[in-house]
């Protein structure tokens, strides 16, 4: 095992000091490339479940490396090699910095270790290992102790809005001062087993996840959810994908404050390619708790049958995606994932019911010159009250949150997006990446009178006080408010890799400029903000 020494400065949110592996991190940027390599016909249909086994990586990226020439090819081989084939033990430490032109300046660091064993034919474990040491700067004095909300974490950190924390830190309270400035010291651990093939696979681990077709801020399960225990079986054909999932999560109250234990998610879909072109997706979630019901886990039946099957009061979702590979590397790809749909409203075609859903639909150009990879223009709606539901009880074991933090998008109920992002390779080892957002939200509760907290978030469900929903039978208030934020937001994002002292130097750095309209949803209030954020990380 190698020596491993690190001592750094680094900000949250980043999450620049993650996952070396792409098997344990689903924001790797080599989901990006093969999701551009799907729109240009060099792999064949993606599974919706990531991250994946590097098993199913390897094959993935050996057909693009078959199907493609010149710079797609060359880039393929260079994520193979970081696909490990062989046991191997790997140290890595960084810096990274995050700041705003308010004086807003945080820091953390650490160094860790990555892990990857193959004990056996069909039997890949992928784990690492880190330990950071946080600033607590004045002003950001909730960072890492666990606050009323978790939301409240990222305060402080120089974050822009609807940013979420990119990095899994165990918020408790081992601090320590040195002077008059107090550190925390902080663990992160990933993990994963995997046995089978990369056509059929059972895995176990505690790491970030994503459901859906986007490769990022998936409406289903987002990768910008906090890290929870994960148990699936993965199921791929030549004539479809079948995905079992099942995820311990963390509740809080009715107002997003606490943690309890007890909280369970089971998503069951399958994935269709009708023509080589064209694919087809159905998905069903259930969340419920504190029981554990052993009935949800049967692998062939249906999650709302189960749940009327037993009386049970609990959070049922589902949702369809098609995906269309058009010609000149042009992908169209829609996404609807919708909330209190009952089964029989659905076979009588009333749908006046379904008001809480959201959806992302959007097209991708797979590029592939020399110096741009790719582009994508998208559109995600998320209507009022979509992700939140009511429980009774002091604890909320049916809202779609884990530790608090949404587990879909990160922008609140009532809200829209349009984006624009590119991927420019203007050498091999550097990508950039700018991009330009434009977000409304508005407090669908507004008006309403006896609705707690009634503040738009995740945590109004838009039930008054006596029980009474206020969205039943009604329009969907969908942005209508008086009142609307929003929000600009222009991004440059710049990364580069390159071999060095035997090792890897990866540095990226970025920059957001921000305008906002109606700040927090006061009339008449405007801000302009700007992010700066620098972070280097060497592995050997």
């Amino acid at each position: 095992m190698r020596r491993l020494w690190t001592v750094v400065w680094l900000l949250v949110g980043v999450g620049f000091l993650g996952s070396a592996s792409p098997g344990l991190d689903p924001a790797d940027e080599i989901y990006t490339f093969l999701a551009l390599c799907e729109g240009a016909g060099y792999v064949d249909h993606l599974p919706p479940l990531k991250p994946y086994p590097e098993t199913v990586l390897r094959e993935l990226l050996s057909q693009v490396v078959d199907r493609s020439t010149g710079l797609v090819r060359e880039r393929a081989l260079q994520y193979l090699d970081q696909v490990g084939t062989e046991t191997s033990i790997e140290g890595s430490g960084g810096v990274d910095l995050r700041m705003n032109a308010s004086g807003e300046f945080f820091g953390i660091g650490g160094g860790g270790i990555d892990a990857r064993m193959y004990p056996a034919s069909g039997v890949e474990i992928l784990a690492d290992w880190g330990l950071y040491l946080v600033d607590k700067q004045e002003g950001a004095s909730l960072a890492l102790a666990r606050p009323p909300r978790r939301d409240l974490l990222m305060e402080g950190m120089a974050l822009s809005s609807y940013e979420t924390l990119q990095m899994d830190l165990v918020a408790d309270s081992s601090d320590f001062e040195i002077g008059e400035r107090t550190y925390y010291v902080k663990q992160s651990i990933h993990s994963a087993v995997t046995l089978g093939s990369s056509d059929l696979f059972f895995q176990a681990g505690l790491m970030r996840s994503s459901y859906g077709v986007w490769d990022e801020e998936g409406i289903v399960i987002s990768q910008d959810a906090p890290h929870a225990p994960r148990f699936d079986l993965v199921w791929r054909t030549p004539w479809f994908t079948y995905t079992w999932l099942y995820m311990e999560l963390v509740a809080t109250d009715n107002e997003g404050a606490g943690s309890c234990r007890g909280k369970h998610l089971r998503l069951q879909g399958l994935s269709i390619p009708i023509f080589p072109w064209l694919s087809f997706g159905i998905w069903e979630t259930v969340i419920w708790g504190p029981e554990f019901d052993l009935y949800y886990f049967l692998p062939l039946s249906q999650l709302t049958y189960q749940q009327i099957y037993a009386g049970a009061p609990d959070n049922s979702l589902f949702g369809l995606s098609l995906a269309a590979r058009l010609p000149h590397g042009i992908k169209a790809t829609l996404e609807v994932y919708v909330d209190d749909a009952e089964f029989y409203d659905l076979v009588e075609f009333n749908f006046n019911t379904l008001y809480k859903a959201s959806l992302r639909a959007g097209l991708q150009w797979s590029a592939f010159t020399p110096f741009l990879a790719g582009i994508s223009l998208d559109y995600l709606l998320i209507t009022p009250y979509m992700y939140t539901h009511r429980d009774s009880s002091d604890v909320n074991y049916l809202n779609y949150t884990h530790d608090g933090v949404n587990l879909g998008p990160a922008l609140p109920p009532n809200s829209d997006r349009i984006q624009v992002k590119a991927v420019l390779t203007p050498v091999s080892s550097l990508r950039w990446i700018p991009s330009l957002r434009f977000i409304r939200h508005g407090n669908a509760s507004e008006g309403y009178e006896n609705v707690e907290p009634g503040d738009g978030s995740i945590f109004d469900d838009g039930y008054t006080e006596d029980g009474y929903p206020t969205f039943d039978a009604q329009p969907t208030r969908f942005l209508t408010q008086e009142v609307i934020e929003k929000t600009l937001q222009i991004t440059q994002q710049l990364s580069y890799k390159v071999p060095a002292f035997h090792g890897v130097l990866e540095l990226e750095g970025g920059y957001t400029y921000e305008y906002i309209w109606n700040v927090d949803l006061e009339e008449g209030r405007e801000a302009a903000n700007h992010y700066f954020w620098f972070g280097t990380r060497f592995s050997w």
